[in-house]
Parts: C-alpha cells; sequence; structure tokens
C-alpha cells in the first residue's frame, strides 16, 4: 500500500501527535510518501526528522497511489485535490486547524487510523472536479475555477460553450464555474445554488 502525504506548512507544530501513526504505517511495510516541499520544509525549519520516508515531486503527473492524506484545514485539502487531479486517488483530510467541513477527521481521532485504513473500514465519496487548460498548463478544482479580470479596466466578455455548444456571453468582472462541492463557497456567497455533493450533472 502506498500513501502520499500533504500539509500545510502553517500548522506543522501539530504534526507532532501524528508522528507516531507514520512511523506504525512504516513499520508494518505500508510506503509513505511525503510531498518534497513539504518534507524539505518539515526538516529545514521544524527540525522533524523525515529521512525514513521517501518523498515524491507533487509536479509530476500523474501521481500514483492508493490513498492521499491532507495535513491541514480545507485549503490544505483543495490543494492536495489540485494535486491529484482526476488520479481517482481518495483522499484523507485530517483537520489541525480549525473548522473543516472537507477535512473531517479530527486530530483526536487519529488513533484509530492506521486499523480503519489497514482494515479499509472507509467509505469513499466520489466528487467530480473541474479541469482549467491554459497554454500548457492544466490544473484541476475540486470547489470552483474563477474567470477574472487582470486590472481595474472595464468589464469583460466572456463565451461560455457547454461540449462545444454556445451557452451565453457573459459581460461581466468575472464569471465562477463551481463544482457540486463549491456550491457552498463563492458559489453561494453570490447568489447560486447549493446542489448535493455527490451530483455528477
Amino acid at each position: 500500500m502506498k500513501i502520499l502525504v500533504f500539509g500545510n506548512r502553517y500548522k506543522t507544530r501539530l504534526m507532532l501527535p501524528l508522528k507516531g501513526l507514520f512511523q506504525k504505517f512504516r513499520n508494518n511495510g505500508i510506503e509513505l510518501l511525503f510531498d518534497r516541499n513539504f518534507a524539505e520544509f518539515l526538516s529545514e525549519k521544524e527540525n522533524i526528522d523525515i529521512s525514513l520516508f521517501d518523498t515524491f515531486d507533487p509536479d509530476i503527473r500523474p501521481l500514483c497511489g492508493d490513498m492521499a492524506i491532507s495535513l491541514g484545514g480545507d485549503g490544505s485539502f483543495l490543494s492536495t485535490a489540485n494535486a491529484i487531479g482526476n488520479s481517482g486517488i481518495p483522499i484523507l483530510g485530517i483537520n489541525l486547524g480549525r473548522l473543516g467541513f472537507l477535512t473531517d477527521v479530527q486530530e483526536y481521532e487519529t488513533d484509530a487510523l492506521y486499523d480503519i485504513i489497514t482494515t479499509k473500514r472507509y467509505n469513499v465519496e466520489e466528487r467530480i472536479v473541474l479541469r482549467g487548460d491554459i497554454g500548457n498548463e492544466t490544473f484541476f478544482a475540486l470547489n470552483e475555477i474563477a474567470i477574472l479580470k487582470q486590472d481595474l479596466s472595464s468589464m469583460i466578455d466572456i463565451d461560455a460553450k457547454i461540449n462545444g455548444e454556445w451557452l451565453n456571453t457573459y459581460r461581466s468582472d468575472g464569471l465562477i464555474v463551481s463544482t457540486p462541492t463549491g456550491s457552498t463557497a463563492y458559489s453561494l456567497s453570490v447568489g447560486g445554488p447549493i446542489m448535493l455533493p455527490e451530483n455528477h450533472n
């Protein structure tokens, strides 16, 4: 089993209780790979020895693994989702912040995680992601993609199409394209509808 670990650099002091969990994974033959940038930060700034674990480059796609663990809050979870993209790797969010809607495992619940993960006593919720292509760059979004003007100039015209068929031309400051998961974020704040996260249309 291979687990990819992503993390929030501003929550590293809260990672100390998780070191035992990671060591348990390693001692029982589970391959644990840390995001290279996160691992370097832990080693250089927090003096946390991660030399026993391998690292991976999150910019090299596609990523391969059986599960990804996101350490932090919902922002960290969304960054992890962007890196995972459409690879189908399930993400487990461990909340090291305050309130988390996507990171539903709390720090005090981590003691049971080893048995839950290794015996696969968990459910995977499938969510759709958005794909954006700008030039040669491809990125993915779990919540939304926002198309915005770059300066304080007048409004911009945005042609929207669905499967190549013209839908509408929006004259505005920008356009938010939201997933069902992201419908309770910026979409809701500008009057958009709330959708069930499992919707695929």
